[in-house]
This record gives C-alpha cells, structure tokens and sequence, in this order.
C-alpha cells in the first residue's frame, strides 16, 4: 500500500522536527527513524536510558501539540514499553 503526503504536510513535520530541543530531535531520530532502540540510543547519545526516554516522550508530545495531534492519545506513549 502506497501512502502519498501533501508537501505542505512534509514540510510541516520537518519544521516542527527541527523546532524540536537538541536531545529530544537526537533521540527521535535514532529511535524512529534509525531504528535503534532506547539502550542502543543512550549508548549513543552518552545518555542514561532514562534521560532517552525523557527526551523521547517529550518530543512526540512537542510534534503531536505542533501537528495538531494532542488528542491522538495512541501517540503519547509510542515505543514507550522498547528497550530491548
């Protein structure tokens, strides 16, 4: 199944991305869009696991206020149980 996005869409993602704090944009991007998990993401950031999680919650709680999305409750805790 193919999805296609509007570009007003993408640019509004990436621009709220960017927007995002330096850790929690660093954690996103290793955890959601790398692939890693939280462990492997505090091993690369030099962060305890605790401080990823933190970042994380924070910045899908940020993109989901930005994108309009702070009634999406199935988002607040994405990924949250990934520590392996």
């Amino acid at each position: 199944m193919k999805t296609s996005y509007l570009p007003s869409t993408l640019a509004q993602v990436r621009h709220e991305v960017e927007a995002l704090p330096a850790e929690g944009r660093a954690a996103l991007m290793l955890v959601c869009v790398q692939g890693l998990t939280y462990q492997e993401a505090a091993r690369e950031l030099g962060l305890p696991l605790q401080s990823v999680r933190k970042h994380l919650l924070g910045a899908r709680l940020a993109l989901m206020r930005g994108l309009g999305m702070a009634g999406d409750r199935r988002l607040d805790h994405a990924g949250a149980h990934r520590t392996s």
